[in-house]
Formats: C-alpha cells, structure tokens, sequence
C-alpha cells in the first residue's frame, strides 16, 4: 500500500512540473519572463539579453530598475510599470506583475512605440492651426444625419465651439443650414464613395471675411474627418497680387490690360442707340518737371492728374494709367453723341487748373485723342486704334476746323479743340501754355488705316467659303543644313494683297472670329505634321499667334483635346510668341507659356530685338527659342552694328540653353554672316518663300539636298553651336 502511494505522489509531482514547465514555456514563447527571489526564466536572456542564471542572487532585478522608478518598484503594488535596464544599455517599458511570490515582466517597448507614434500624431492634431474635426452619419442614408464625434482646438475656434459639448452636436446646429448642406454634401459623397474630396476657398455666412479650404477624408472604421484650412491669408495676399498685377503702382489706377479688358465687355455688350466714349490723354512736359523739382514731386504731380481725373471726369467708367505719361478714360454708355461728347470733354476740363505740387503751381498741358463707338469702331481694337489717330493728330498740331454741333456730338469729327484758362477756342495751334488740345476721330482722314465694317463681313464669309488657305515656309538648320521647322502662314485667296497674316488674325479678333480661325489653324498645323511625319524626318510646324487671342480665347484648351486624342503630337508643333506682345502684356504672357509648356508644346519668342525683353523674363516665361526680327537680318551684310549685335543675341541665348531663329534671310552673304555667327535656324525668300501643303514634301526633299551642299562647303571653325538642341 505504500508502495502504491509513493507511485501515485510521484505521478502527481511529474504531472505538476511537466505543467510548469509547459507554463513557463508559453510564458518564454510570449516574452513573458518568470523572477523569483532567485531565478529566473530563459526568456530573460531573449527579451532583455541578461544572462537568467545571473539572478540567483537576491535583488538582481531591483538593482536594474531606473532609478526614478525604484519606489514605485519597492511598493509591492499588484501590477505596475518601470523601466528596466537591458543589457545593450537602452531602459524598456516593463509591465510588472506580481503572482504567487513571483514576478511575471511583460515587454511593452513594442507597443510603446505604436503608442507613442500615436500620442505625437494627436499632439501634431492638437496643435495644428487647421481645423479637424471627426464626425459621422447616424443613419447611412440621410446626409442630414452628420453629428460631430470630436474636435482640435483649432476647429473649436474656427466653427466657435468651444462653449459646445461636441460629441454628439449636429452640423446644423453651428452652421446655418445652406453652409451645413454645403459641407455635408461633400462628405457624404466620400462616405460613400471612399474618395477623398476637397473643396477650396468657401465661404460661409457664420465666418466673415473669411476663406476656407475643407478637405474630407474616410477612416478605416468609417468615420470621416474634415480638415479646415483657413486660407485667408493666401486669398489676400493673391488678390494684393492679382491687384498690383492690374494696377498702376504709383497711381493705383487700372492699368492697360483691364482698360482692354473693360473695353471689350463694353463695346460687346452696348446696346443699339447707345454710346461709349474712350479719350486717350498724354500730359506733355513730364521730363522737364522731374528735372526742374525732381522725381519725387514728379511722381506726386502724376499722382494728382490721377486724382483729377478720378474725381472730375462725368461719366467716367474707367479711368487708367497706360504708361508714365499717358492715360485713357473710357466713358459709361450714353444715349446720345452729344452727352458722350460732353463726357469726354469732361476730361479736359478735369485738367483746367494748375496742379499744387508742394507750393509749385504747376500747369497741365495735354494731348486728348477722342474715339466713340460704335461710330468710331464697334470692336475694341478699332476703337483703340482710332483714338490713336485722333491723339496723333493733337500732337501734330494740326489746323483746327470750326467746332460745330451739326451732327449732335458738339465736335466736329476731325477737329482740334484748344481749352486754354479763357474759353474753347476753335483753329488754334497748340501753345506752350498751360492747356489741353482735343481731337476726335475721322474716318475720312484716317484713310483705311482702319478696318471696316465690309472687311471684317468678307472675312466672315471668307471663311465659311473656305477662301482661307495656309502655306507652309521651310526652316533649315544651319548646322546639318536639313529642313527642321516649318512656318504656317496664312493666306486670303480673294482678299487685296494688303491683307497678310497679321492683319487677318486682327480682323478676327474685331470680327469674333478668332477662335474659330485659330482652331482651324492649328487643325492644319496637325495636318502638316501628320503629313511631313510619313517623309521619316521629323519637322516641327510653326504657328505664330498674337498673344490675346491665346490669352482670350479656349485655344490652348482646343490644343489639349487634340493632343489627348492622338491628332497632334505636342513634340511637332511650335508656338511663336511676338516679343512686342511680352513686352506689352508680361503677366498674361507668362500665363500662356506657361499653360504651354505644360502641354508639352514649345514656345519661341519670335521678333526678338523690336522689344527690351530681359534673360530672367525668358527663363521666366519658360521659352525655349528666340527669333531674330528680320529688321537685323535683311542689313546684316550692310551694317556692322546689326551683325554684332546678333553675335552677342546668340552668345546669350545659347547660354540660357535657348536656340536662335532668324527670319527675313534675303541673299547668300546674310545666310553665310548667320551661320557663321552660330544661329541654329534661318528662313526667308533667299531658301523658300512659302508654298502649299501638297507641294511642301517635294520642295523639303529638294531643299535638303540643296542646303546639305552649303552647309558641306562652310569652314569648320562654326561647329561651335551647342549639341542636343532645345528648340
């Protein structure tokens, strides 16, 4: 019977240690370690790298606690958490557990870190100045149903909840209900959508003058979060920008390009029997007033003739600055002739008395130009254009003819108008002194400077008869003597001889017809490249536009569809920009280069030495060629000067990394000069005069061989010209 005992106490002990050693083995395989007073698991020498036979002496494990932690350690608390130093020398995060005289350690660095990842990116949100704020829908198919969860103190100021209890508040209660459907329109499309959304630059009633851009985003549980941007700052600081680029800086009046602008609006929308008048002012003297008091009190006499202007003028709709001594007041619609003619003479009566520039009474003289449409022009151009004329015969001093009110205007067109201190006086010459001379516009004298009514009407029907053609003018490279470009012009089969290229695009733009006509410009320019693309050379077409019909119209936009399906092949087009329209216009230019470049297609500035254009603006507007005016080329061979100067025109392009055109190549001697100057592309009557599409494959294939036989004979000492060109 003992026997049978010590057998069964034996079973029962071996069952007991082999549970203990099967515990304390899933305890090692989870990273739990056993401490007693004088042992402890193998897991220690895995979790912490201490060697657990070391821990048979008493108090090994307090002597590895931090220091700052030992009193926690030392109150015999069930559970607690100390640092515990481990034996590369780093302190863990330890959960201490205390059972059965034993302590079970329980590794938290793992999920510490998880935990301190997720404590900073909430402190990131706590502190971020943009609003963010969880919400969710209470009920999946109301987009009523969106009640806020929780909320950063940025999002608490913005939507002012902070005497809100948010968990729980629903979006109608802090904002007015237009600006809540607003906002819960966007999420619960990307509740059920999974699609991120943004929404940029709201305003809401609740928040005055102020900007917001809201974006929302869909978690994993399924709540969204909406994050509040105030932008406000940005749209400030954008308007300031979009301001000063639309405004004189000294003045702070309007400049040239919103005159154009309001002009167009204008005289599109002005109604029959209605009349606007546009008076172009140029205040004489300015030079000499700057050098007699200096140009501080100069600056302060133009600000004062702004000021006259602003506050005199009757009827006045915009009054601008177009450059440093010339200003244009464009009048609001009238009824009749008269009252608009009384409105432009309004002018010049605003400029009658002498300007006080810190105690210097200081005459106004001025030249009036005065053009009223529709008589004048119906379309801004025209109207602009006759102005000019009419100033240009105020400047002239032409003889006056007598003032009379036969038609109803109050002038005659045609007339000079003298208003001196005394009266206006009729058939006097311009004095030097103080006074303003005023001539309106007449077609009769102006001769056909001026596009007409039928022109624009034949161009009309032109176009609809397919009377317009394009023909195409090889560009040769003159390092390899290959035709690398070719220029798009165009042609008016039954229009008179003095209608060219430029002429025509103009008379699309007064026609409206401009974006009609350049649409089916660069529709042949694809149809060329298509066609030149079969020969195995690769030739660029070349379209030159002005830049307001680019800037005006949905072109660019046109190019992009063509692009995206396949019918033009942005590698193959290039883009010809008038250095006088950079000149004239930098902002609107750079928008266009811009826009493509992001097309992918080139842009070349074409005319190049008629303006002042700077290297940092051609980096700027992103060009990559220049065109040199032909105006340098056809005396290249007669001027010295002209060839220096394209010398240096090249030397800096090619530094820039801009390759160099140049047009107007008229003899042999002008093309050898070029290409020994090292310019990349020339073009002109003396290599080929434009010819038609179906004639472009041969006169390229002859024109190659003929140019290959030049480009052999040259000196070597040309091979100067950069490598992989850009253009």
């Amino acid at each position: 019977m003992a026997l049978f005992g010590a057998r069964r106490r034996r079973l029962v002990e071996g069952a007991r240690a082999r549970a203990v050693a099967e515990h304390e083995a899933l305890l090692d395989a989870s990273g739990v370690v056993l401490v007693g007073d004088t042992t402890a698991s193998p897991a220690m020498t895995a979790r912490f790298g201490w060697d657990h036979e070391s821990f048979r002496i008493p108090g090994t494990l307090r002597g590895l606690v931090h220091p700052e932690d030992v009193a926690r350690f030392d109150r015999c608390e069930q559970q607690v958490t100390v640092r515990l130093l481990a034996a590369d020398g780093t302190y863990r995060r330890v959960l201490v557990v205390r059972a059965g005289g034993r302590d079970l350690l329980v590794d938290l660095s793992p999920h510490q870190d998880h935990l301190d990842q997720t404590v900073r990116h909430a402190e990131v949100v706590e502190h971020s100045p943009d609003g963010v704020v969880v919400f969710e829908f209470t009920d999946v198919a109301d987009p009523d149903s969106m009640v806020l969860r929780s909320a950063n103190p940025a999002a608490r100021r913005l939507l002012h909840l902070e005497h809100h209890s948010v968990d729980g508040t629903r979006l109608d209660e802090i904002l007015t209900r237009p600006s809540a459907r607003l906002v819960s329109s966007v999420a619960f499309d990307v509740a059920h959508t999974g699609q991120s959304l943004t929404a940029e630059r709201l305003t809401f009633g609740e928040l005055p003058d102020t900007w917001i851009d809201v974006r929302v985003d869909r978690l994993a549980d399924g709540s969204l979060a909406a994050t509040f941007s105030d932008v406000t700052r940005h749209v400030v600081t954008e308007e300031g920008l979009r301001h000063r680029a639309g405004h004189d800086g000294l003045t702070g009046l309007p400049n040239r390009s919103v005159l154009e602008d309001r002009l167009a609006v204008l005289t599109s929308d002005l109604l029959t029997g209605r009349h606007v008048a546009l008076v172009l002012v140029d205040v004489v003297g300015l030079a000499a007033i700057n050098e007699s008091l200096g140009h501080r009190l100069g600056d302060r006499f133009v600000v004062e003739v702004a000021h006259r202007l602003t506050r005199s003028v009757v009827g006045a709709e915009v009054v601008a600055r177009i450059g440093s001594s010339d200003f244009a007041v464009l009048t609001r619609p009238a009824d009749t002739q008269a009252e608009t003619m009384e409105r432009a003479r309004s002018v010049s009566e605003a400029l009658d008395a002498p300007v006080d520039v810190d105690g210097h009474l200081v005459p106004v003289e001025a030249r009036l130009g005065v053009a009223i449409a529709p008589g004048h022009g119906s379309d801004p151009r025209a109207l602009v254009h006759a102005a000019e004329t009419a100033l240009l015969r105020a400047r002239s001093g032409s003889d006056a003819s007598s003032v009379s009110a036969g038609d109803g205007s109050g002038a005659t067109p045609g007339s000079t108008e003298e208003r001196t201190d005394e009266a206006w006086t009729a058939g006097a010459e311009p004095t030097v002194a103080s006074g303003t001379t005023l001539s309106v516009f007449d077609p009769e004298t102006a001769g056909g400077d001026v596009p007409t009514e039928g022109l624009i009407t034949r161009l009309r029907r032109g176009l609809a008869d397919q009377e317009l053609e394009v023909r195409y003018q090889p560009i040769v490279e003159l390092r390899t003597g290959r035709v690398a470009k070719v220029e798009a012009v165009l042609r008016w089969q039954r229009s008179d001889s003095r209608t060219g290229p430029a002429e025509l695009l103009e008379l699309a733009e007064q026609s409206g017809l401009v974006r009609e006509l350049t649409r089916w410009l660069f529709g042949e320019a694809a149809r060329a490249a298509r066609a030149l693309s079969t020969t195995g050379e690769e030739v660029r077409v070349c379209v030159n536009l002005p830049l307001t019909a680019l800037a005006n119209s949905d072109i660019l936009t046109f190019v992009d569809l063509m692009i995206t399906a396949g019918e033009l092949d942005p590698d193959l087009v290039e883009l010809e920009l008038a250095e006088a329209d950079l000149a004239a216009d930098a902002v609107r230019a750079q928008l266009v280069s811009s826009r493509a470049s992001s097309l992918g297609v080139r842009v070349v500035v074409d005319g190049f030495g008629t303006g002042y254009t700077s290297a940092s603006t051609l980096e700027l507007l992103q060009v990559r060629g220049i065109k040199i005016d032909r105006s340098f080329v056809t005396t290249l061979a007669a001027v010295p000067a002209d060839l220096v100067a394209v010398r240096s025109t090249v030397e800096l392009a090619h530094e820039l990394g801009l390759t160099v055109g140049a047009e107007g190549v008229s003899d042999s001697a002008s093309l050898d000069l070029l290409a020994g100057a090292g310019c990349d592309f020339a073009q002109g009557f003396h290599i080929s005069g434009p010819v038609t599409l179906d004639a472009l494959a041969r006169r390229v294939e002859e024109l190659t061989r003929a140019m290959q036989g030049w480009s052999a004979a040259l000196p070597s000492e040309r091979d100067h010209a950069p490598g992989p060109l850009r253009g």
